[in-house]
């Protein structure tokens, strides 16, 4: 597909100023953020998958070419979405006290979201704006009240249920004191990381009802939704197609929500179109997307609304690492009336990018303490002869790298009590990129030796 020149492209934008003007609405964002999702699972991409909802936010918008995470695993990468700020600047207790001023920082998932402090969501809000976040939120330090049950709980006890449904409050709370004005069908991380063997399924509908609930309640008022899934990340979200949909991190549901198409015809609509089985999850992740599009249809707000879809990194092996299947990310964008279909953008740009980018498309002014290492992509969309970067920085545990054309350079840096320990023989296992035995890192070392 050509790319438009810049008169082509302020032509297409002029032509449908006077129809938004008789609006006069400020344009909700909903930013969509998918869990190690790799480019090679889009169709717009030029892959073989049934993506009909992201491959029509592509036709009608634009999609980038040269779209990266800083931090390619899942907490400090959602945390540079939400606040345009390297993950490595995180102040949280949570990230200090391992990592204490003037030390050599070890990025993992020790970022949490700052009490009080500035993001995408308590930005909009302050600017006037309904802001909401649903699905998995991976960003929160330790929860005062969480309560633990044992490993193989039984969901349907109403003692294990009542459990659940606090533990889910508390954690939509912990949202809402971050700036969010409305939190639901939330996961704190990952399946996993709950320790319930019973909740060994993602829930594609719950959390898009909660999506839809969002949109339902403000859709007179402009508003921003920080909609992000647990699909594609493990456990495989194929076999959740056979799983009981009742079953969510806040208990058994007592219906199952009517939102999307069935799962049961998933796998045979995938097949039919000549797609493996094995990919058949994205197409179920897809139908979530066009839930989100058709309930803006039925509003009338599809044109008012700009959205994103986004990875927060990508896949193993490259997970984990600087290597580029790590952070070279899909991203589609569409704005209608502002963004020229179908067109393409080969420009550099970062996850350090949307905040002031969705601040820039809501007219709202980042407060002056608000710390952010990106800039807003607009201008460079409008006019590719506009100054703009030629290098990006990435960082993972204790490594750091930068990308300019068509290098990139990776330093893994010890500090000196690691390296203490590799000479001394008493580490008890090979140190890789992020200090940790997950392992991730283990294949992430056989698929990219030294």
């Amino acid at each position: 597909m050509r790319r438009p020149n810049r008169r082509q492209f302020l032509a297409a934008s002029a032509s449908l100023l006077p129809a938004m003007a008789q609006r006069k609405r400020r344009p909700n964002v909903i930013f969509i953020l998918t869990d190690d999702q790799g480019r090679d699972s889009i169709g717009c991409y030029g892959n073989k998958v049934l993506t009909p909802n992201v491959d029509r936010i592509a036709r009608e918008g634009v999609l980038f070419n040269n779209a990266y995470v800083a931090t390619a695993v899942c907490t400090p990468s959602r945390y540079t979405c939400l606040t345009g700020r390297y993950a490595s600047r995180c102040t949280s207790p949570n990230f200090l006290k391992p990592n204490p001023p003037g030390t050599q920082s070890n990025i993992g998932w020790n970022t949490a979201l700052e009490e009080g402090g500035w993001n995408a969501g308590r930005a909009l809000k302050a600017g006037g704006y309904a802001t909401g976040v649903v699905g998995k939120w991976h960003v929160a330090g330790p929860i005062p009240g969480i309560q633990k049950y044992s490993p193989d709980a039984d969901m349907a006890d109403p003692a294990i249920a009542r459990i659940l449904a606090g533990n889910q409050e508390l954690l939509c709370e912990s949202a809402r004191a971050c700036g969010f004005d409305y939190a639901a069908s939330m996961y704190s991380g990952n399946l996993a990381d709950y320790h319930l063997n019973a909740l060994s399924a993602h829930n594609m509908e719950w959390v898009v009802k909660g999506g839809l609930d969002f949109i339902d309640k403000y859709r007179e008022q402009p508003f921003f939704l920080y909609f992000s899934t647990t699909v594609p990340h493990s456990p495989n979200p194929r076999l959740s197609l056979t799983a009981d949909p009742k079953i969510t991190p806040a208990g058994l549901l007592k219906e199952v929500p009517n939102v999307m198409p069935p799962r049961a015809s998933v796998i045979p609509r995938a097949t039919a179109a000549g797609v493996p089985e094995s990919m058949a999850a994205y197409t179920w992740l897809d139908d979530g997307v066009g839930a989100i599009l058709q309930r803006l249809e039925k509003y009338d707000l599809l044109n008012d609304t700009v959205i994103f879809y986004f990875g927060d990194n990508g896949p193993v092996p490259g997970k984990g690492t600087c290597y580029q299947l790590g952070v070279h990310q899909p991203c589609v964008m569409r704005w209608h009336g502002h963004l020229p279909a179908s067109s393409k953008s080969d420009v550099l740009v970062q996850n350090i990018d949307f905040v002031p980018t969705v601040l820039d498309i809501c007219g709202v002014t980042a407060p002056r303490e608000m710390q952010m290492d990106g800039k807003s992509v607009l201008p460079v969309l409008a006019d590719a002869g506009k100054p703009w970067r030629d290098a990006l920085y990435f960082e993972i545990g204790h490594t750091r790298a930068v990308l300019a054309g068509d290098w990139k350079y990776i330093a893994l840096r010890y500090p000196p009590a690691i390296q203490k320990k590799i000479k001394d023989g008493t580490i008890g296992r090979p140190a890789y990129h992020v200090d940790t035995a997950l392992d991730l890192q283990e294949k992430a070392a056989a698929a990219y030796p030294a």
